[in-house]
């Protein structure tokens, strides 16, 4: 789940535009890896209404929901070695 402002991206695959600063020699990767150092109070911003009310008409009340919805994701975090000893165990 990706969660940037006020939305939340299912996993997927998604169309993108890449846009390329100055040389793009990668000098502004910082932005990519701590985004709030780029974005002037990025706590508080949000998607505009207009931007909203475009995706609204885009997207199916289903796609809409899910990318606006305020629900409590529960998230289950795993780590590879631990799954490899118990199929390990198993055998």
């Amino acid at each position: 789940m990706k969660s940037i402002w006020d939305l939340s991206l299912p996993p997927g695959e998604y169309e993108a535009v890449r846009v390329e600063l100055g040389s793009a020699a990668g000098q502004n990767w910082w932005c990519i890896m701590f985004p709030p150092l780029c974005f002037v109070d990025s706590t508080y911003s949000v998607v505009p209404k207009s931007s909203k009310d475009e995706l609204k008409y885009l997207l199916t009340d289903e796609e809409y929901n899910a990318v606006f919805s305020k629900n409590d994701m529960k998230i289950k975090v795993k780590f590879k070695i631990i799954s490899m000893i118990k199929d390990a165990l198993k055998d």
